[in-house]
């Protein structure tokens, strides 16, 4: 079975993203590989800083959610999902650097106090909040990319 490659551009199909999320000035996270990196305002793998005008929209998480894993039951919260507050464009910059996805630092914004894992600075969390538009219109391109081959 051949591996699957890393996606090199928005319209990539057939391939696979990856990044985890952490606040510039964080040590982001030690691996004992070499872990695969997308930017997701840019959809390259590379280390250039890609503009805060490149984000389409981040949306600040709500409600509860489960960060812990292992074997127990999945229990509904009791929430009620409802509109998402609107989108917030150019809210941040990002930037791949060894391999951790690094974005200006939430503390004082909405999207403040996401740390996870015991570390402050590391919003894995945030992973998908931050950059929702540019998600979200991306998976729209390459459905339309992969149904136009």
């Amino acid at each position: 079975m051949d591996n699957i490659r890393p996606c090199q551009s928005a319209t990539d199909t057939g391939c696979i993203v990856h990044w985890d999320t952490f606040g510039d000035g964080g040590a982001g996270i030690e691996r004992e590989a070499d872990s695969l990196c997308t930017n997701p305002l840019s959809w390259r793998v590379d280390d250039e800083k890609a503009d805060a005008s490149l984000n389409e929209g981040a949306v600040p998480p709500a409600g509860t959610y489960n960060v812990a894993f292992g074997p127990a039951d999945d229990v509904p919260s009791g929430d009620t999902i409802t509109a998402l507050d609107a989108p917030s464009v150019g809210h941040t910059w990002a930037q791949c650097r060894d391999g951790t996805l690094f974005v200006a630092n939430q503390t004082g914004t909405a999207f403040g106090g996401a740390g996870a894992f015991g570390d402050e600075a590391n919003y894995h969390m945030l992973d998908y909040s931050l950059f929702h538009m540019n998600i979200r219109n991306n998976a729209i391109l390459r459905v339309r990319t992969f149904l136009a081959r």
